[in-house]
């Protein structure tokens, strides 16, 4: 799953590329706190270096989305948090405009995930609950249930075991609510 838009991110990177005369260009290696208005709209407060964002800062696009945190050569980068005009918001590791490492996800109806981020989308181990109850606790690989997991069904079934394209698949055990269960293929 994509959470952290890289349209945004590549249209972020590029704004930056485009409007290098808009950004302040100080002497090589100075870093300064500025105030920007980014060609489209978007307004960057923080620190700059060599005409970058780098350092700390907060960026409100045009639209409403906003972040807060660190900046690296122009993408955010290190510890932040996003917030989308929808209402989703991430806090947790950037790298390279894209959520990266550890983070936390929680969209406006209350769903969330907890766990590792590669690239913007989940990867490795994590955590998922929907509000409705629902849950499914293990490996993704970019974004796709895959691997190991467990998966608790909304009327109290659970599932264990293996999944591949984000279905249970391989060696697994399904136990319904009332006890009754089935250990094999899937």
């Amino acid at each position: 799953m994509n959470i952290v838009h890289k349209t945004n991110a590549l249209i972020f990177f590029a704004l930056l590329i485009a409007s290098t005369d808009v950004i302040c260009q100080p002497s090589v290696d100075q870093q300064s706190i500025s105030e920007i208005m980014l060609p489209d709209g978007s307004i960057y407060r923080g620190t700059t270096k060599n005409g970058l964002l780098h350092g700390k800062g907060s960026l409100v696009w045009k639209n409403g989305s906003k972040y807060n945190g660190e900046f690296s050569e122009g993408l955010m980068h290190g510890k932040g948090k996003l917030i989308e005009k929808n209402g989703t918001i991430y806090k947790g590791q950037f790298a390279q405009g894209l959520s990266n490492g550890k983070g936390v996800l929680t969209y406006r109806n209350g769903d969330k995930y907890e766990g590792n981020f590669k690239d913007g989308f989940f990867h490795e181990y994590g955590l998922f609950q929907y509000m409705d109850g629902v849950s499914y606790e293990g490996n993704y690989i970019d974004g796709v249930r895959t691997g190991s997991g467990k998966f608790r069904y909304l009327n109290g079934d659970i599932y264990i075991g293996m999944f591949r394209d984000d279905l249970p698949n391989g060696n697994g055990k399904f136990t319904r609510k009332n006890g009754d269960y089935y250990i094999g293929e899937f």
